[in-house]
């Protein structure tokens, strides 16, 4: 372990400006990855409201068609 660290801390000391630019996208695609998935969870939340609802809008149908309300 103390010489992977070693390892990294060299690479750091020698190559400074591309160890930052790969950390700075690095957290770039940390926090795409966080809105990607806000977008998704939103998604699957609409996908589960409008089923539900189908489903209400199904059962009133059903209901009405059994009361007579409705025509076959």
């Amino acid at each position: 372990m103390l010489d992977n660290l070693k390892e990294v801390i060299g690479y750091v000391s020698s190559y400074e400006d591309e160890f930052v630019q790969l950390v700075s996208n690095g957290y770039r695609c940390t926090s795409n990855e966080q809105r990607i998935g806000k977008t998704e969870k939103t998604a699957v939340g609409n996908t589960i409201k409008n089923k539900k609802e189908l489903g209400n809008l199904f059962q009133r149908i059903y209901e009405d068609n059994i009361s007579g309300k409705l025509s076959d």
